[in-house]
């Protein structure tokens, strides 16, 4: 993950640690110690770039301040222990916290709703619990449930992300689905769900695009997912309204990135060991879309339009019409 100013970068390990790192020399900034398992993901807050959180397989989540440390080792400020622990179907025991509990289930996923609230996904009970950070020791103090219908039981949270306007929250699970919530109506659960590519895997994630009105995933059949969030949608259905980005050579395509500043650019990370630049071509309009658009009238679907985003937003440059395609350049980067 990028650290605020681009200088430097923050990445998570197996050995249950996470370091900074700086881009110019490889200098190792500081170590984050205090995980007993593989940490799964690591996220800093907006506006506040000194403070992090990670998560991982022992089930625990921490906030990190990295300006406290001795000799570059730093170590959380806040630990909450069995962050998604399963106590099932009791709903008394479900509030219960404690140093050990039943089953410390996998966080795999963490996103900063706001400067107070800090979202965090599960690998087994198919929670999106939301923490605030002001008062986080007295335990979650609402949660989501992707599907809405009580079951959380065959699939758990891959990736979560909150568009740059802080108007929509991103759930991708392992049921192949990403979830779309609305930051003002949380309580009102999912507003679309969007499908279509293949994730069974917590290596496969999704993300928004700066101007928050696209999604962009990985699958596990090569491809990459692009989904138009303006595009007409149908009340409690499964979205198939999508682009592929074919280019890869087999394996699971797991992380994606969308330029920060460019909404025309993305990233792909694959198995076959290459990282792909793909760039929106504006001229060359892609057919598919115009078949969308039209099956979407026929079946009386209502066009979401967005709102006017809010000062320091990215305006939108592309729409799902754009073709994506290898940059002309042929930026792919081998990795060894």
């Amino acid at each position: 993950m990028w650290l605020y100013d681009d200088l430097s970068f923050a990445t998570v390990s197996g050995d249950g640690s996470a370091k900074i790192t700086a881009v110019r020399d490889g200098e190792t900034l500081g170590t984050l110690v205090g995980h007993s398992g593989s940490v799964k993901t690591i996220r800093s807050k907006p506006m506040n770039p000194h403070t992090l959180s990670t998560a991982g397989r022992d089930g625990n989540i921490m906030i990190w301040d990295l300006r406290v440390h001795q000799e570059r080792v730093l170590k959380p400020v806040v630990r909450v222990q069995g962050a998604h622990a399963i106590y099932g179907n009791d709903p008394a025991k479900r509030k219960q916290r404690s140093v050990n509990p039943p089953s410390a289930s996998s966080v795999t996923a963490l996103a900063f709703l706001n400067e107070e609230t800090l979202l965090s996904g599960g690998a087994a009970d198919g929670r999106v619990l939301a923490w605030d950070l002001r008062n986080i020791s007295s335990g979650h103090v609402f949660e989501l449930n992707p599907r809405g219908d009580g079951n959380t039981d065959s699939f758990g949270v891959s990736s979560l992300d909150i568009d740059p306007c802080s108007r929509r929250v991103l759930a991708g699970t392992t049921d192949s689905k990403i979830h779309i919530f609305s930051t003002t109506s949380l309580d009102e659960g999912t507003q679309r769900t969007l499908g279509g590519h293949m994730s069974r895997s917590f290596y496969v994630k999704a993300t928004f695009d700066p101007t928050g009105d696209m999604v962009l995933s990985g699958s596990e059949d090569s491809r990459a997912y692009v989904w138009d969030l303006s595009l007409p949608s149908k009340q409690n259905a499964v979205e198939q309204n999508y682009l592929t980005l074919e280019g890869h050579y087999g394996g699971e395509v797991s992380d994606v990135s969308w330029c920060r500043t460019d909404c025309t650019t993305i990233a792909t990370a694959c198995d076959d060991c290459t990282v792909r630049v793909w760039k929106a071509d504006q001229e060359e309009p892609c057919r598919a879309s115009a078949l969308l658009n039209q099956r979407a009238s026929q079946e009386g679907m209502e066009v979401d339009t967005p709102s006017v985003p809010p000062r320091g937003c990215h305006q939108r440059q592309t729409t799902i019409t754009s073709f994506f395609s290898p940059a002309r350049d042929n930026r792919v980067i081998q990795v060894k």
